[in-house]
């Protein structure tokens, strides 16, 4: 594995950083109230230049677009995301032609936010049934159900909806202003405040064929969904962990105890240190992990779980010291520490969680060893 980036790649992230440089904070902000779309479309806008919105580049060139911006915002990057690799994913994977020329240039131009509904009155998707369903009508569908927490439900253009259906899963790949198609309020989370998340309900609503993905077995289409999803949560993670272990770090430099910056104290010292090496030990294996999906490794998939467990577990465990070392400070709404904090906790229930995870991982080497 070459740890150095190639030229190209360090043009593309001097390319990044110069576009995350130019975000002006209020627009970042902006985000925590979003209920139409336009703050988010509005940042979309300001990174499509650059090729991030595109499908289709290398997993290791993405992983390096995707560490600047999850470290500079969880928040957008998690509304990105979910809008161009995992409904984009969707789209470009398992959607009609008709489909891709309607909605894939518009989303790479930022032009459109796009959401999945997937899950209902759980996150797993292991052992649960879908209720949501779809059966033909005519020569289109009519779908009809609910979904539960729906992340850019209600700043999205369109919602590609999970049902069941005859021969497999369908997805329903609506517009928002779908006769029939109801998005709840923005829920109020614990973390991730610029995130709109919404439930979505459904009453016979009319699907246009070529607006239908499938049906395909559950285990494929659901599969590659899952991936492209844990993908995201782990880079979502690091951000967050890097964001807490720059915000304890800048504050025990600063901040002074008995005379001197608290970082002179070994105690502090000495959970920086542990922060740091948790810090790049999932950097590692985050790209190793990137590394081994363009390298079409056998371990890729095995790294991938890995790597959402350590990652996100790590994310939390990084943002509490973060919190025991501002003390006072970090217990204020409106720090990177206490953000961080409060983001955590999600991204390792989120998806796959990591006790699905690690009884995947074991099962594959099981398998394999």
């Amino acid at each position: 594995m070459n740890f150095d980036l190639k030229e190209s790649q360090q043009q593309l992230l001097a390319q990044i950083q110069a576009a995350l440089e130019s975000l002006v904070p209020d627009k970042l902000a902006e985000l925590k109230s979003d209920v139409s779309g336009r703050a988010l479309k509005a940042l979309a806008a300001d990174l499509a230049g650059t090729g991030y919105l595109a499908l289709g580049q290398s997993r290791h060139d993405l992983t390096i677009c995707q560490e600047q911006v999850a470290k500079l915002s969880p928040s957008l990057f998690m509304g990105l995301e979910y809008s161009s690799r995992v409904f984009g994913g969707l789209i470009q994977t398992f959607g009609t032609d008709a489909l891709k020329a309607k909605l894939l240039d518009d989303l790479k131009a930022g032009n459109i936010i796009g959401a999945v509904a997937l899950t209902e009155d759980t996150m797993s998707l292991d052992g649960n049934n879908f209720t949501t369903e779809a059966i033909t009508n005519g020569s289109g569908m009519k779908i009809s159900g609910e979904k539960g927490q729906v992340i850019n439900a209600p700043v999205a253009d369109y919602i590609a909806v999970a049902a069941a259906a005859s021969g497999g899963v369908v997805f329903c790949v609506l517009p928002a202003d779908s006769p029939g198609l109801g998005v709840g309020p923005r829920l109020d989370l614990l973390g991730f405040d610029g995130v709109a998340v919404a439930p979505v309900k459904l009453a016979n609503c009319a699907v246009d064929p070529d607006m239908v993905i499938g049906p395909l077995p559950a285990a494929e289409i659901l599969g590659a969904l899952r991936a492209w999803e844990d993908q995201v949560l782990t880079m979502a993670a690091l951000g967050v962990l890097e964001r807490a272990y720059g915000a304890a770090l800048a504050y025990a430099k600063a901040h002074k105890s008995g005379g001197k910056p608290i970082i002179a104290y070994q105690e502090v010292g000495f959970k920086l240190a542990e922060m740091l090496t948790y810090l790049q030990s999932a950097q590692l294996l985050a790209y190793r992990g990137a590394w081994l999906a363009d390298s079409g490794d056998r371990e890729a998939a095995i790294t991938a779980r890995s790597a959402k467990v350590y990652v996100c577990e790590s994310a939390e465990k990084v943002a509490s010291e973060a919190m025991q070392i501002l003390g006072g400070a970090g217990f204020t709404r409106g720090n990177a520490a206490e953000e961080s904090y409060r983001d955590a906790k999600y991204l390792t229930v989120a998806g796959t969680s990591s006790e699905i995870s690690r009884m995947k991982i074991a099962d594959q080497m099981l398998e394999w060893y």
